[in-house]
């Protein structure tokens, strides 16, 4: 992965984030220097993390500004995931399936039972294993599952850039 205009090697594991060669404060910091070619100048469409671990979400965070999204994460608690998604029309959405108050699950359904947020792709990132037929279940509901752990840098962008492109044509 290339983040800050240096090769980077990212391993998420066991709550901490490694980073080889190690990132300075000013790298994560430093602005990007080239948006992708799908995405128009002067544009950065939101990309909505639903995720409850600090450090995944914050690598998540990275990963779509690295390729020229706005990172926005969810605040989970109280907030209302609908509203959210109607104020802030994320281009796409990462969940996670494990949270600790409301599952990922349940706030796909209210996404989903919404007029104004059905349509918004949706990107399942989870540690938790799925049965093939659950992972059927959500193509068929045009949602992407992806598993935590066995997932590269580079398939997360891929599928962003494919469920952005998907819904922009």
């Amino acid at each position: 992965m290339q983040l800050g205009g240096r090769e980077m090697l990212i391993s998420y594991g066991h709550s901490r984030i490694f980073a080889y060669p190690p990132l300075s404060f000013s790298v994560l910091t430093t602005p990007i220097d080239g948006m992708p070619r799908h995405l128009k100048p002067g544009t950065r469409p939101p990309v909505l993390i639903v995720e409850d671990s600090v450090d995944f979400s914050n690598l998540l965070k990275f990963i779509v500004e690295d390729e020229g999204y706005e990172g926005l994460q969810f605040p989970l608690g109280d907030a209302d995931i609908v509203a959210w998604a109607e104020e802030h029309k994320p281009a796409v959405i990462l969940m996670d399936l494990a949270l600790r108050r409301k599952g990922g699950l349940e706030y796909i359904n209210d996404l989903q039972a919404n007029a104004e947020t059905k349509k918004i792709p949706i990107i399942i990132i989870s540690g938790r294993e799925l049965m093939q037929k659950e992972i059927l279940e959500f193509q068929v509901r045009g949602i992407r599952y992806l598993r935590k752990g066995r997932v590269e840098v580079q398939e997360i962008k891929d599928e962003i850039r494919k469920a952005t492109t998907a819904v922009s044509h």
